[in-house]
């Protein structure tokens, strides 16, 4: 697994996120706790040790 994330730092935790973090680039490291497809869009639900964090996907 530590190849997959060589060179990737964190810029912000799951729980750090908000409108702040708007319109700019992040990386936030996790894994995915749930992913609903619904059709034309995909929330995926990713967990860090602090929050939940819910992305959407077109």
């Amino acid at each position: 697994m530590s190849e997959l994330i060589t060179g990737q730092k964190r810029t912000a935790r799951c729980g750090e996120l908000n409108d702040n973090y708007v319109g700019k680039q992040v990386t936030v490291m996790g894994w995915v706790a749930v992913r609903r497809d619904m059709g034309s869009i995909i929330f995926v639900d990713l967990r860090d040790r602090s929050r939940n964090h819910t992305s959407c996907y077109r």
